[in-house]
């Protein structure tokens, strides 16, 4: 999965005029191309002041990941959920499987960027989503559509 500094334009957009809230469950761990250092000013650009708490969190050199990226956002309670552990998920689950009840609404935001088309059993996997969200939240996907060939189980389209 993937979170190319083009897809954080629309992201960032969303969040200028409905504020993204916590807690935030981000679907697997996406990998940015930008550094921490650089997202400061990638976010003034586009006319968002980073949050204080999130600017003293960066580390100027490592790549950006979610928890700093939106905590630049001011969200501050971020968590992972993937099929293992392997990348630093702090929920693993099988979203092809009932999600447990432990985790239902228990997030304002969850984020799928780039999970949904390898999810074999959609139906199963978008229920989970909204069983995780509270009630007023909000679910936001990034996905690759059409024409990606060899990638995941489906071929997700927006019509």
């Amino acid at each position: 999965m993937g979170l190319p500094t083009q897809a954080l334009y629309p992201l960032c957009h969303d969040h200028k005029f409905q504020p993204f809230e916590g807690p935030m469950l981000v679907l697997g761990q996406p990998h940015f191309t930008m550094r921490q250092g650089d997202a400061p000013a990638f976010l003034r650009m586009v006319g968002i002041e980073p949050d204080e708490q999130g600017l003293q969190r960066l580390q100027a050199e490592e790549w950006l990941n979610a928890k700093a990226f939106f905590g630049l956002l001011g969200i501050h309670e971020v968590e992972i959920l993937d099929i293992d552990a392997y990348q630093g998920a702090e929920i693993v689950v099988d979203l092809n499987e009932p999600i447990p009840k432990k985790y239902h609404g228990r997030f304002r935001t969850v984020l799928d960027s780039g999970t949904m088309e390898h999810v074999f059993d959609v139906r199963t996997g978008f229920s989970n989503l909204v069983k995780l969200l509270a009630v007023g939240g909000r679910i936001v996907h990034q996905n690759p559509c059409n024409n990606y060939v060899n990638h995941g189980f489906f071929q997700l389209s927006p019509t």
